[in-house]
């Protein structure tokens, strides 16, 4: 979703996600908004597909935190920037705001109301 946002803005972008499903949903958004992109290509961080020295900047939100192989991933990363190529990457963290606001209050209020409305619907009949 991000890529697609900075894409509506005109930046070209190249895509690599893990799954088949994942890229056909890619191009098939792209393809309904008529926006332009680079390629989108089925691949692991661990062996990304693109020539060295293909991009100016490498973008991850919220992945690579999840790759155990993460000297593999560095390496790759490393290999398909230019040389004054930039890296922008998210990583999740437990002591984050987000962590606290999205997952330790908001969502958990979420299932408690979910569970009450379960148990109201229960008990009624």
């Amino acid at each position: 979703m991000d890529l697609y946002q900075i894409a509506k803005r005109r930046g070209i972008w190249n895509i690599l996600d893990l799954t088949n499903a994942a890229v056909e949903r890619a191009r098939a958004r792209f393809k309904l908004s008529k926006i332009k992109y680079g390629n989108v290509k089925q691949g692991t961080a661990t062996d990304i597909p693109w020539k060295d020295n293909s991009f100016y900047l490498v973008y991850s939100h919220g992945v690579l935190h999840h790759i155990p192989r993460i000297k593999d991933v560095s390496s790759e990363i490393y290999r398909v920037l230019k040389p004054e190529g930039r890296l922008v990457m998210l990583l999740y963290s437990k002591r984050s705001m987000n962590y606290y606001l999205s997952i330790r209050i908001v969502r958990r209020v979420g299932l408690i109301l979910l569970w009450a409305a379960r148990k109201c619907r229960i008990s009624s009949f």
